[in-house]
């Protein structure tokens, strides 16, 4: 019972299927929570509540997250890869997912002594992670 004063508390209907499988969707194409909450008509926080309090509508957010995840890394492995065609973009997505995924970070204040041996480095690095690219271009 509500006290003096007080709205009395609502309870909070739960989703319906049509509510969850658009959630999943949503999901999948990357939208975040805030937004799904907002678009299904509540708040985050009471779409957090209504996946504690339906298993289905918490699993629907995960798989559209995991099939969201899935995609953008095949797109990520598939960029990285592209070396031969595209080597700016394949540094950049490798270096990306080595920091997202794997903890790399880059360290302020780094100092080249001698470019030509940077880039030499570089290079044997990038052959390393990309599995023996076969001739990756030399530069300058």
């Amino acid at each position: 019972m509500a006290k003096a004063g007080q709205k009395p508390k609502m309870k909070t209907p739960l989703l319906d299927k049509g509510q969850i499988e658009e959630l999943r969707n949503m999901a999948r194409d990357g939208v975040p929570k805030a937004v799904i909450a907002g678009c299904l008509g509540m708040s985050q926080p009471t779409l957090n509540k209504l996946c504690d309090l339906q298993p289905e509508a918490d699993l629907a957010y995960k798989k559209g997250r995991a099939e969201f995840g899935r995609e953008a890394a095949g797109i990520a492995a598939k960029t990285m890869r592209a070396f031969d065609t595209h080597p700016k973009q394949a540094v950049a997505m490798t270096m990306f997912i080595l920091k997202t995924q794997f903890g790399y970070q880059e360290k302020a204040g780094l100092e080249i002594t001698n470019p030509h041996e940077t880039a030499s480095a570089i290079r044997d690095a990038v052959k390393a992670l990309m599995g023996s690219v076969a001739d990756v271009p030399d530069g300058e």
